[in-house]
């Protein structure tokens, strides 16, 4: 799968069945995709993903294959009619957070349901209407400028920004800043490495803090005995290659029972917080086959398709490209699909976890 990664990003709070109706919709009009409803969305959100390095399609312009998928798309929300749908190369699952607005430009393609506007929405669409910001036709206003992925509307020659910001307020009735994000925004996202052991967390540490003398070792146990070996790359060291060559050294050295890269950082550790687990997602795990036993087939079937490498006793699951490469990569899933299958993992390791520190708690 070659992306960049489409998306339509269909919001419907009253028709039920958001998904459903949206992937029949798409496979009738022959447009290979994955559908995934939005977690915690109780499928009001749903999100059509399309690889379109498929399809041979680089950036948005007017040439013959983005007008093809143009029209196509503009057919399936004819037919779906959600009350507003998205489009982007980055999900929008929350319509009421500017950051959308500015990470990415997100609202630069959109189609709303004009029945289903209030009056003040409808009178601020309108508005743009006059403006010619938003076409008007068939019981929906549609907009699109590039880098926004048309969904059967005429890409317009306006500045990306202004017209996000004006379909934002057009929805929301609030104003966001259209101001670029910062050029550093990828320095607050550092990746870490996690090593976790069943015995001495000060061991583990020592032995990795020796193979990568150039990395910081942190073994606090801010999270009792479900905190692992924190391990921190030298800031200069970004590269995902370079980061799996690190990973690969320290579960050589320190034999742990999980490790695992996170190349943006990570909220929690696996297991911490069960009714989340979203929040332990590990982006590229590694399980020691002998502590892992019974739960290497299972994670191993969460993260079907992804590569494994096989490392110092254990396997390696590498989940995705580098995320600091440019869009057009070979992917192992859509990024909707990655999620839901990094979350499937990090509830298995979390549910092995948490039963291994009680049993050993109450032993």
């Amino acid at each position: 799968m070659l992306g960049p990664i489409a998306t339509v990003t269909c919001h419907d709070a009253d028709r039920p069945d958001l998904a459903g109706r949206l992937r029949s919709a798409a496979a009738d009009r022959g447009l290979t995709g994955w559908v995934t409803e939005a977690a915690g969305s109780d499928g009001t959100v749903a999100v059509l993903e399309i690889a379109v390095g498929d399809l041979g399609l680089g950036p948005v312009d007017g040439g013959e294959g983005w007008t093809t998928l143009s029209r196509h798309l503009g057919s399936v929300l004819d037919e779906v009619a959600p009350a507003i749908a998205l489009g982007a190369f980055t999900p929008v699952l929350d319509l009421d957070e500017p950051d959308g607005l500015i990470d990415g430009r997100r609202w630069c393609s959109g189609r709303v349901d004009l029945a289903r506007l209030d009056a003040d929405q409808t009178a601020r669409f309108d508005a743009l209407a006059d403006r010619r910001l938003v076409e008007v036709r068939d019981g929906a206003a549609r907009w699109a400028t590039p880098p926004g992925v048309p969904l059967g509307a005429d890409l317009l020659d306006v500045a990306p920004l202004e017209l996000a910001a004006a379909t934002y307020r057009a929805w929301t009735g609030e104003t966001a800043d259209p101001a670029p994000p910062p050029d550093d925004v990828d320095d607050a996202n550092t990746p870490v490495l996690w090593c976790w052991t069943d015995g001495d967390a000060a061991q583990l540490a020592a032995a990795v803090a020796a193979a990568l003398p150039d990395h910081g070792v942190d073994d606090e146990q801010e999270y009792g005995p479900l905190s692992p070996v924190v391990v921190t790359p030298p800031v200069n060291v970004v590269d995902q290659s370079d980061l799996l060559a690190a990973l690969r050294t320290a579960v050589a050295a320190g034999a742990p029972a999980w490790a695992g890269l996170l190349p943006r950082g990570g909220v929690l550790p696996p297991g911490v917080a069960p009714e989340l687990p979203e929040s332990g997602v590990v982006d590229h795990l590694w399980l020691s086959r002998d502590w892992a036993g019974d739960l290497l087939p299972t994670v191993a079937d969460a993260l079907a398709g992804a590569p494994t490498d096989e490392v110092a006793g254990g396997v390696l699951f590498v989940t995705g490209p580098d995320p600091r490469e440019p869009g057009a990569a070979e992917l192992v899933w859509p990024p909707m699909v990655r999620y839901e299958r990094l979350v499937a993992a990090a509830t298995l390791l979390g549910q092995r976890l948490r039963a291994d520190t009680e049993r050993h708690g109450s032993g």
